[in-house]
């Protein structure tokens, strides 16, 4: 997994298996939608956590 940081305030997830997010790393929601790369919509409150899986 990748995660890039571009400007201004985008991030873009490149990702192979299933991409799942959390806001706490205890709950995690998978993203069975999600294409790499994954843009996230921005702005997002807080933090988000990623992590891929098969």
């Amino acid at each position: 997994m990748e995660v890039t940081s571009l400007l201004p305030l985008t991030t873009k997830v490149t990702f192979t298996g299933i991409l799942a997010q959390s806001e706490n790393l205890t709950n995690w929601t998978d993203l069975t939608t999600a294409a790499s790369p994954y843009t996230p919509a921005s702005p997002q409150p807080g933090k988000l956590f990623f992590r891929a899986h098969r």
